[in-house]
C-alpha cells in the first residue's frame, strides 16, 4: 500500500558540540529532527525550518481599548495610542508618538469657542498595570458659557466678558484584572484660574470597570466623586463601546447628584482608527 500523506515539513534544530564554543568551526549536532513526506513518490520536502528559542508574541491590537475615558476632564485610564496611530473622532483627535507621549484636542471644545490641548505620558507600565499622566489645558474664550451645549448650570460657568483658563492634571491607571475585565482608577486635580474668577484647585476621582465579554465589544460601569471631601458632585452611568477595524462607536448615560439635585445627561462618540 502507498502512503500518500499531504503536509510536507523538514524541521532541524542544532545545539554546539561541548567544544565547539572554544574550537572556531566546530560541526554542530542535531539536536532534533522531525521529517514529513508529501507527494506520490514519498519524496521529502527541501525547505528548512531553524527554531528559535524565543517565540514572536503577537502583539494586542492597538484598538482593542479606549486611549482615553468618555467622560470629560475627570475620568481617564492608562492606555496610550502606539506610534503614528490616530483616533479622529467627535470628542477627541488623538495622535501617539513614539508610544511614549499621546497628544490630543477635543474637536467639539472648539466649536464652544475653547482652544484646548492633552498631554499624555506613560509613568508605569508591566503586563497587569499601566500607568499614565496627563495635563490639559482649556481656555474658554469670553462669551463661551453661551456656546456650551449644556446649560450653565450643568457647566456652573458664566465668562461674558472674561477668559477662563481651565487645567485638569490627572494619573490614572488601568489594571488587568483578567482577560474580560480591566479597572480604570484616576485621580484629578482641576484648576480653575482667570482675572475674574477665584483660582481654586478640586480634586475628583473616578472608577471604570471595563468588562470584555465579546470581542470588539466592551460594557463600561462608571463611578466617581468631584470635590472630595466637600462633596460637590457624585456621578456614575453605563456605557458601550464598539471598536470594529477602522471604527469606534462610544455610548452612555450618566448621572450627577449635587446638593442642588440630580440631572442625566447623555454622552455619545464616534471615531476613525487610523
Amino acid at each position: 500500500m502507498m502512503l500518500m500523506p499531504s503536509l510536507a515539513l523538514v524541521a532541524l534544530t542544532f545545539t554546539p558540540t561541548p567544544n565547539s564554543e572554544s574550537t572556531p568551526g566546530a560541526p554542530l549536532q542535531p539536536k532534533a529532527i522531525e521529517l514529513a513526506w508529501q507527494g506520490d513518490e514519498a519524496t521529502p520536502h527541501t525547505d528548512v525550518a531553524v527554531r528559535t528559542e524565543a517565540a514572536e508574541v503577537e502583539p494586542d491590537n492597538p484598538f482593542d481599548h479606549a486611549a482615553n475615558g468618555i467622560y470629560p476632564l475627570w475620568e481617564n485610564n492608562g492606555h496610550l495610542l502606539p506610534h503614528r496611530r490616530a483616533l479622529i473622532g467627535s470628542s477627541n483627535v488623538l495622535f501617539g508618538i513614539g508610544g511614549v507621549v499621546q497628544l490630543g484636542v477635543a474637536p467639539t471644545s472648539l466649536v464652544m469657542r475653547t482652544p484646548n490641548f492633552q498631554l499624555k505620558v506613560p509613568l508605569y507600565r508591566d503586563d497587569r498595570v499601566l500607568l499614565a499622566g496627563q495635563l490639559g489645558t482649556y481656555v474658554l474664550m469670553p462669551g463661551a458659557d453661551s456656546a456650551f451645549a449644556s446649560s450653565r448650570y450643568t457647566s456652573r460657568i458664566y465668562n461674558p466678558d472674561h477668559t477662563i483658563v481651565v487645567a485638569p492634571l490627572s494619573v490614572a491607571a488601568t489594571i488587568k484584572v483578567a482577560s474580560w475585565l480591566q479597572l480604570h482608577p484616576s485621580v484629578t486635580a482641576l484648576g480653575v484660574f482667570g482675572s475674574k474668577v477665584r483660582s481654586e484647585v478640586t480634586p475628583g476621582a473616578f472608577v471604570t470597570a471595563e468588562l470584555l465579554a465579546l470581542e470588539n465589544h466592551s460594557l463600561l460601569l462608571h463611578g466617581g466623586e468631584i470635590g472630595m471631601w466637600d462633596h460637590d458632585q457624585y456621578i456614575f452611568g453605563a456605557s458601550y463601546r464598539l471598536n470594529w477595524q477602522w471604527l469606534e462607536a462610544r455610548a452612555g448615560y450618566f448621572y450627577r447628584i449635587s446638593p442642588d439635585g440630580m440631572q442625566g445627561q447623555p454622552l455619545v462618540s464616534a471615531g476613525l482608527l487610523l
